[in-house]
């Protein structure tokens, strides 16, 4: 008996420290967000009306903020979109496992004066760049830094989501990189052809507007 009494403490000791154990060598626990972006907006390049700088239709050289981000030319400009995503919801010493900007495709092309037309290419390469220099809702261009995605989106198969992987960026900007957002632009050589449609943080419809969507660790 007297013997039982001594082991019952030493067993429940022996449990605590195997759980502490096992608490010590446990990783960080994981956490999958997805974030809406905090502005976008179509910028023209290449501008053929004249250089005037303001909202769209106002202004023939303005930015758009419809519905639609729009990427790729027109008979008179070169389409790029820029997002921009907060982190504040991420830790600045997460581990990033992955990061993916999801861009619904309307299933429309680009086409003159801000209207909606048929896709002249059967896909097209969409490159995703970070943005470097003044933040861009300030500059008349924005200035692209370095290519961090490129992936093909199948536009005579109708609309879908396109995906990329944008996880370097991520870490990149909880690494010091300024946090400028994304650029979304055809490649050079092939930006000149009228280019897809994708739906803006200003569509109707929720459930079809951009996200930035991360999945991180605890530190």
């Amino acid at each position: 008996m007297d013997d039982m009494r001594y082991a019952l403490p030493s067993l429940v000791l022996a449990s605590l420290v195997a759980v502490l154990l096992l608490t010590a060598a446990a990783p960080a626990s994981a956490d999958l967000i997805r974030i809406a972006p905090a502005r976008d907006i179509s910028f023209p390049f290449e501008c053929t009306w004249a250089w005037d700088w303001g909202p769209a239709p106002d202004h023939r050289c303005g930015w758009d903020d419809s519905e639609s981000l729009r990427v790729g030319g027109d008979v008179h400009n070169v389409w790029r979109a820029a997002l921009e995503f907060s982190l504040e919801a991420v830790p600045a010493d997460a581990l990033v496992n992955g990061a993916f900007l999801g861009a619904w495709f309307d299933g429309g092309c680009v086409a003159a004066r801000l209207t909606r037309g048929p896709c002249p290419l059967a896909s097209y390469p969409v490159e995703a760049w970070s943005i470097v220099g003044a933040p861009w809702f300030e500059e008349r261009e924005v200035e692209r830094g370095t290519l961090f995605a490129s992936e093909r989106l199948d536009a005579w198969s109708g609309p879908r989501w396109l995906y990329l992987d944008v996880t370097e960026l991520v870490r990149a900007w909880l690494d010091g990189l300024p946090n400028r957002g994304v650029l979304l632009k055809l490649p050079d050589g092939v930006e000149d052809n009228a280019g897809p449609l994708f739906g803006s943080a200003n569509g109707l419809e929720p459930s079809l507007r951009p996200w930035l969507e991360i999945d991180f660790d605890e530190p």
